[in-house]
C-alpha cells in the first residue's frame, strides 16, 4: 500500500497483494493511503480547495473522517488502522496540532493541542493492539493505551486520597 504520483501529477493510492497492483481513485481528490487493516484502508486526500482530510476505504465506500478539533481550518490525515481503531495527526497550518486515536465514536488526544513551534509535537503513525508507534521531537516512541481499568484504578486511588485528606483535616480541625 502507498502512494504514486502520475504523469499529469495527480496522486492515486495503490495496494499490492504480492502479484497484483490495485489503484485507489477516490472521488475526492488526490489521496495518499498510509494504513491497512484487512480490507480497510486509511489516509489523506486533497480537496479541490487544497484542504487535507482524513478518508477512510473499506472496499466499495470512500468515508471523509475529519478530527473535529480543527475541522474549519485544519488538516486531518490518518497513518494507521487496526480493527476500529484509527490514528493520526490534525493541525492547524503551523500553529497548533494534535496526535489522536479514534475509537470508531470519539477522537482522543492523548497529548492535548501541542503548539508546532520548532516542529515539537506528538505525531502517531500506526498501531497494532495497544500500541501505537509515533514520533516527537524526530524521535520515535511507543504510547501503550490505557486500559478502562487503569483510569479506575487512578480515580478510585484518587477519590481514596482526598477521602484521607479529609478526615486527617477533621482530625486537625479545632472543636466549638
Amino acid at each position: 500500500m502507498g502512494t504514486f504520483i502520475d504523469a499529469s501529477n495527480n496522486a492515486h493510492g495503490f495496494v499490492f497483494d504480492g502479484s497484483t497492483y490495485t489503484t485507489l481513485n477516490d472521488p475526492f481528490g488526490g489521496i495518499s493511503a498510509r494504513g491497512i487493516s484487512g480490507n480497510t484502508i486509511v489516509g489523506a486526500y486533497t480537496d479541490a480547495k487544497n484542504r487535507t482530510h482524513g478518508f477512510v476505504y473499506d472496499g466499495a465506500t470512500w468515508t471523509t473522517l475529519d478530527d473535529p478539533l480543527f475541522r474549519a481550518s485544519g488538516i486531518t490525515a490518518l497513518y494507521g488502522i487496526d480493527g476500529g481503531k484509527i490514528v493520526g495527526n490534525t493541525l492547524t497550518g503551523t500553529v497548533a496540532g494534535a496526535a489522536f486515536l479514534y475509537d470508531g465514536a470519539t477522537f482522543n488526544h492523548p497529548f492535548g493541542i501541542e503548539g508546532l513551534l520548532m516542529g515539537l509535537h506528538h505525531q502517531f503513525f500506526g498501531i497494532s493492539g495497544n500500541r501505537i508507534v509515533g514520533e516527537y521531537n524526530d524521535k520515535p516512541f511507543v504510547y501503550i493505551i490505557p486500559e478502562p481499568a487503569t483510569y479506575l484504578l487512578a480515580a478510585l486511588g484518587g477519590l481514596s486520597l482526598l477521602a484521607i485528606c479529609q478526615r486527617q483535616r477533621n482530625r486537625t480541625s479545632p472543636q466549638p
